[in-house]
């Protein structure tokens, strides 16, 4: 998942699997990242120019893609996000 506050690349970045989370991130603070494979994905997430200590310089958008589909191994493509129908729902915790 990928949350996108506004155009400032200041969204979250949460990848979780049964519940449990994986990574975590926001983009304005890479390095403060956290969940059970944090420290393994670091390396990726610096390979794909996210900003690690202020060196990245690759929109938030497309680098949150690229690791969706690292972690996934689904490729979206902008014809997938055109021409697609998006849901969104929420649930109450509890």
């Amino acid at each position: 998942m990928y949350d996108n506050h506004d155009s400032n690349a200041d969204g979250t970045f949460l990848w979780a699997e049964d519940t449990d989370v994986q990574l975590r991130f926001r983009f304005e603070d890479v390095p403060r990242c956290s969940g059970a494979r944090a420290d393994d994905l670091l390396g990726v997430v610096r390979d794909l120019g996210l900003e690690i200590a202020g060196e990245g310089d690759v929109p938030a958008g497309p680098a949150a893609l690229a690791l969706a589909a690292h972690l996934t191994g689904l490729r979206l493509t902008p014809a997938h996000l055109r021409d697609s129908v998006f849901v969104r729902g929420s649930a109450a915790g509890g």
